[in-house]
Parts: structure tokens; sequence; C-alpha cells
């Protein structure tokens, strides 16, 4: 900020003349910076009802949201109208794909969700509509994206948000305790039918031994 002057003990002293700006001097590099802004709510009323065109379309959903249950897709979100926020929407338009660029850029080419039992609500309303998906599945994840569009007689809304839907399926883990305690009951078992051998063998030797004694012994006696 350039000051022509002050007032010192009652006098007024001038200050240099101000130095003639240099553009290359004022120039300031800025990173890159982005700057949002919210703008307030509004209501359309009077909407032109009877023979008009068609000029409004429904709002467009920003709250969908998809979760897994077994093998179905779950979707929520808030009923669109047929004029924006007002009436009733015709039907909904919802696709699935693996991938969320491919929803974003090429809306048309992705999977197409049976929604002829789908009957949109009044705006405002909570829609909840289940489906079940062509299996998409990578290892022991699966992964669905999901966006949608709300039409009327004429027009279609902007594309919703892309919600995403995931499902975790955990390998089976065997644990190793488990093994082990089993190869020790093999042992166990083989040592212990070892061992019965064993003393079954040994107690059969001991009675032929002394059947063979006594055998012996009575013949002796008899021959004296």
């Amino acid at each position: 900020m350039y000051i022509p002057g002050y007032v010192e003990n009652g006098k007024l002293k001038m200050n240099p003349s101000r130095p003639p700006a240099i553009k290359s001097d004022i120039q300031v590099r800025r990173g890159g910076f982005h700057r949002t802004a919210v703008g307030e709510s509004f209501i359309i009323s009077a909407v032109p009802m009877g023979p008009h065109a068609d000029v409004f379309p429904p709002c467009k959903i920003i709250d969908l949201v998809a979760r897994i249950e077994d093998d179905k897709v779950i979707l929520s979100w808030t009923a669109p109208g047929n004029d924006f926020d007002k009436g009733r929407a015709a039907s909904y338009e919802i696709r699935i794909s693996e991938s969320p660029l491919e929803l974003r850029d090429s809306f048309y080419n992705t999977g197409v969700v049976n929604t002829s039992t789908l009957s949109p609500q009044h705006a405002g309303c909570k829609e909840i509509f289940a489906f079940k998906p062509e299996a998409f599945t990578t290892g022991n994840i699966t992964i669905i994206y999901v966006a949608m569009r709300a039409i009327d007689d004429f027009l279609h809304s902007e594309l919703s948000n892309i919600a995403q839907a995931v499902k975790f399926v955990p390998p089976m883990v065997y644990p190793t305790s488990n093994t082990e305690f089993s190869f020790s009951t093999i042992l166990l078992l083989v040592f212990g039918l070892l061992t019965v051998v064993c003393i079954t063998v040994s107690t059969t030797l001991c009675l032929v031994k002394k059947t063979k004694k006594k055998t012996l012994s009575e013949n002796a006696a008899k021959f004296l």
C-alpha cells in the first residue's frame, strides 16, 4: 500500500513519489487451487400443465445407496418428481457395471437391470428395489457399481450418483491345531494298536510255553 505523506509536529511531510508498477513484479505464481460455492435452495411453482411442451425433467437422484445381501443387490434412494421434485416420474433406468468410469462415460453401454416391476412413487418418498445381478466376482470379492436415471413422459434426469456394493467372502481357513491334533491322534492309535498286539503275542507265547511244560511233565511222569 502506498502512503503519499504523513503529519509530523503539525506539518505535512510528503513521501517520495510512488514508483511505477512493473508488471513482472506484481505477478504472483500460485499453485493449483479450486473453489466450491454452495447456493441456496429454490422452489419452482406454477409448473405449466396440459398441452404445454414438457420442458422440466425429473431432478437428479443424489442419494442412491447400494448393498449386497445374499445374492441380491438392494438399492435405496429418494424418489424424484415428474418435473424436478414435483409429481411422479414415469419410470427408472438402472444400469450396472464393474467400472464406475464406464457408468459415468458410457452409461448406455453398460448392463441393464430389469425394472418392469418397479413403479415410481411420488417425489420425496423412499424407494427400495432389489435385483439379482450377473456374478461380477474377482477372487473372494464381488464389487458392483450402480447408477440410474428417472424418466418422465419425454425427458430423463441427469445421471445419479454412482453407488458401490461390495461383498467379501472370506476364504476357508483350516486351523493348524486341528490338523496337528488329528495327526497326534493317529500316532496314539498306532502305538496303542502295537501295544495291544505285543501284549497279545506275549500272552499267547507264555500260554504255549506253559502248555508245553505241562505236557512234558505229564509224559515224564507216565514214563517213570
